[in-house]
């Protein structure tokens, strides 16, 4: 007679181990190509409307400060933020491989890796 696995008394099958899935996915468009295409859009509008370089260095300026006034306001709002980490359910739950498990009603059951069976093995 083949002795069952370890689960607990009344317990169903152990679970397979999951893969963790990422609390935050990564953005549609990187936020680099944002950057790139937003930069030639200014360097294109800049030149069209023949703007001298002074100009062009107080626009610089300019957009530099209100890039660092967003980053200082992420960096505020990030530090205030003191909610858990969000848990990741997945929906799709591996069940334990076939085999004998000791069912909830406490006998020794075969599992098809899908439900359980109606083979029981005997009492030892």
């Amino acid at each position: 007679m083949t002795q069952p696995q370890q689960p607990p008394p009344g317990m169903p099958p152990p679970l397979m181990p999951q893969q963790a899935t990422p609390a935050h996915p990564a953005p549609l468009i990187p936020h680099w190509v944002v950057v790139v295409i937003a930069g030639g859009l200014l360097v294109t509008y800049m030149t069209a409307n023949n703007f001298t370089e002074g100009e062009a260095i107080g626009l610089a300026i300019i957009l530099g400060i209100g890039a660092i006034i967003v980053l200082v306001i992420r960096v505020l709002v990030r530090l205030g933020d003191k909610r858990p980490d969000p848990v990741v359910v997945n929906a799709f739950v591996a069940l334990a491989p076939p085999g004998w498990y000791v069912d909830p009603q406490g006998a020794t059951r075969w599992f098809d890796g899908r439900g359980w069976t109606e083979q029981v093995q005997p009492p030892s």
